[in-house]
């Protein structure tokens, strides 16, 4: 089940719940001023943080925000992108899509998708 995702302001200094173990708090950074957070459903937040809605149109445009500027996504591109290169110079990539390059399709299809299921387990 994806994460949600959390806001407070940045200048304040939360207290978090004490977790069991099996819960995940994972620090999306700091974005226009307030820190992202992503948790399990099972972690309870005191009112300083403010559950998002990601679902609704302006929800969606500060997922995409967070997507772009968070260091921990930022990373997740980064990632997708080495694993590329790793297998797959930029002129032969050049090459794949020229060519139409069936395997060379198949694997960015499963590279991208990968990065993409980090993101949604982040509630993203």
């Amino acid at each position: 089940m994806p994460n949600k995702i959390y806001r407070f302001e940045a200048n304040l200094t939360p207290t978090f719940p004490k977790t069991s173990g099996e819960e995940t708090i994972i620090d999306l950074g700091v974005i226009d001023g307030n820190r992202y957070l992503s948790a399990t459903d099972s972690v309870l937040f005191s009112d300083n943080f403010e559950l998002l809605d990601l679902a609704t149109e302006e929800g969606g445009n500060l997922k995409e925000l967070i997507k772009r500027e968070s260091p921990l996504c930022r990373q997740i591109d980064e990632d997708t992108i080495r694993k590329i290169r790793m297998k797959y110079a930029l002129n032969d990539e050049l090459k794949a899509l020229r060519t139409g390059d069936i395997v060379y399709k198949e694997f960015i299809e499963t590279i991208v998708q990968e990065g993409k299921d980090k993101k949604t387990e982040l509630g993203l």
